[in-house]
């Protein structure tokens, strides 16, 4: 196995192999967290999101891009990492962990607007009088 220079700890040598791996593993999560939201909120978009008004569809739209966004920062990091890893290079070079940080904070700010898009249409049924039965 490949002894690699730990610059975060201060100097300290961590395995390469397991570095990688948890890279790996940190990055297919956020993979797959994405675009399983994305795949579910997409399916069922027409159940609950006909009634939301033009804002409201703008805030689903824009967090649906941002996971777009996050999955394709993500597969940047992967190929990135890939690279790394087979070159035998330090993982905790800034042109593996940019694409990895964007991810992370794309995948965030994604939860965040879905989240406050998920509040105000659920505070508009709220203001939904029911119709008097005759």
């Amino acid at each position: 196995m490949t002894n690699v220079t730990n610059k975060s700890d201060g100097g300290g040598t961590t395995d390469h192999k397991a570095t990688y791996g948890l890279a790996k593993d940190s990055v297919s999560t956020m993979i797959t967290l994405s675009s399983g939201i994305l795949a579910i909120s997409l399916t069922f978009s027409d159940k609950w999101a006909q009634n939301a008004n033009s804002e409201h569809r703008t805030l689903l739209w824009v967090s649906w891009l941002l996971f777009l966004l996050a999955v394709a920062a993500g597969l940047i990091a992967m190929h990135v990492l890939t690279g790394v890893s087979h070159s035998g290079e330090d993982i905790y070079q800034w042109r593996f962990r940019v694409p990895w940080i964007c991810e992370i904070l794309l995948f965030l700010a994604a939860l965040i607007v879905f989240f406050i898009y998920g509040i105000n249409v659920i505070d508009d049924i709220g203001d939904i009088k029911p119709k008097p039965t005759p």
